[in-house]
């Protein structure tokens, strides 16, 4: 694209306003294509007019002119607003690219530059520009050669666009993506639970109860209570496995306030362990709780029963008969760390690396056919860092797993 732009003496003759208006918009048509293309324009060195570098001034990026011999002689108004010299102050230094590029980018412009005049092309490459503070920030850099209508060489031009906001813009939409696809895996995950987790315990509670309305009266007062029990126990689990799905649907919408207070956590633990206390008569384990019924915290007594719930009731899951659990506190520096410990059927590494994601399978059976979907682990995590917490896991194989997470302290605490 050609910009020229002739020096006229005063127009004498008087114009029509419909020739005026043609004229502004072809000039505004010009300012437009000149202020959005990133490329190189061969301006004709007789047109470099103070209308020029007008236009050079408004735009939005750094802007030089050389000559053939490399030496600056012009330089936009942006220059300051990008790099904090002035563009009298680039024009008098003896080396304009010293105070322009980071030092080991020097030789590269110079090599783009030589490039773009052999190849006869516009020429597109990073470097970082250096301000007048010290720092440097990168940019793209489009170098090409200034020519005449008959294509005669006379000078270079430069432009330079901050990369810095676009490289954050780039950030934010890959985070975003991001999230995007762990949210959809997340929902897939969270269609599999309800397509087979809860579809398997409500398919037997179906036949257990169809077969106990067909044959009541043949069956033994023992087998009924037996098909009761099995059918009460797969109720609970399909409950409980209904209660963390609803738990995970109000985080993922937004829907759960976080409203910490004081808790008394040897309570809270004592009232957990009551509830499975028939749970644990059924496999013999024993549940010790170290943890001083005075012991105070400050959390969401929602979202801190959650996380006791769903790591105790794992625990009791893979002990084996006749197994311990322990559930044990301990005040630190920067709050407090419960644990939640187990010697039952352990796990391997791969198994324990997953742990506590949505997207990857990580449920098996407990050690009496249990159920499990994973879902109240990754629970565990998205409650303990609402928090500002941690929660990490250990295990051994065929020794037991230990699960750890902490809570800011309330100040008030004692073991």
């Amino acid at each position: 694209m050609h910009l020229s732009f002739k020096r006229t003496d005063t127009v004498k003759k008087r114009i029509s306003g419909q020739e005026l208006e043609n004229k502004i918009f072809k000039l505004s048509q010009v300012i437009k294509s000149y202020e959005e293309s990133s490329e190189i324009r061969e301006i004709p060195h007789k047109d470099y007019t103070w209308k020029d570098q007008r236009f050079a001034n408004h735009s939005l990026c750094w802007e030089a002119w050389l000559d053939v011999r490399g030496r600056l002689t012009w330089m936009n108004q942006y220059a300051e607003k990008l790099t904090g010299y002035s563009s009298e102050e680039y024009l008098e230094a003896a080396d304009f690219l010293s105070l322009l590029c980071y030092p080991e980018d020097v030789y590269l412009i110079k090599k783009k530059h030589i490039q773009s005049v052999r190849e006869n092309r516009n020429i597109q490459f990073q470097a970082r520009i250096l301000h007048k503070d010290g720092t440097n920030f990168w940019a793209l850099i489009t170098c090409g050669k200034i020519v005449d209508p008959q294509g005669k060489m006379l000078g270079y031009k430069t432009i330079a666009h901050e990369l810095q906001q676009t490289k954050m813009e780039v950030q934010e939409l890959r985070k975003s993506l991001a999230a995007m696809q762990e949210l959809n895996q997340a929902k897939t995950r969270f269609l599999s639970i309800l397509s087979h987790d809860l579809r398997g315990p409500l398919s037997g509670i179906m036949e257990l109860s169809q077969l106990l309305s067909d044959h009541s009266t043949s069956l033994t007062q023992s087998e009924i209570l037996e098909m009761m029990r099995i059918m009460n126990k797969s109720a609970q689990n399909t409950y409980h496995l209904l209660e963390n799905l609803l738990e995970w649907s109000k985080i993922q919408g937004g829907c759960m306030a976080f409203q910490p207070t004081n808790l008394r956590v040897g309570n809270m633990v004592r009232d957990i362990l009551t509830i499975y206390d028939e749970w644990m008569a059924d496999k013999s384990v024993v549940a010790v709780m170290d943890i001083s019924y005075d012991h105070l915290v400050m959390a969401d007594n929602h979202m801190l029963q959650t996380i006791f719930r769903n790591l105790i009731s794992n625990a009791i899951k893979f002990s084996r008969k006749g197994g311990k659990i322990t559930i044990s506190s301990a005040v630190q520096e920067d709050g407090v760390q419960y644990s939640v410990e187990d010697n039952g059927i352990g796990m391997q590494g791969v198994l324990l690396q997953d742990l506590f994601r949505i997207d990857c399978k990580t449920k098996r059976k407990g050690t009496e056919g249990e159920l499990s979907s994973g879902i109240g682990l990754h629970l565990c995590k998205e409650f303990v860092e609402r928090h500002q917490g941690k929660i990490w896991a250990e295990s051994e194989e065929n020794k037991g797993s230990s699960f750890h997470f902490t809570i800011p302290s309330s100040g008030k605490n004692s073991n």
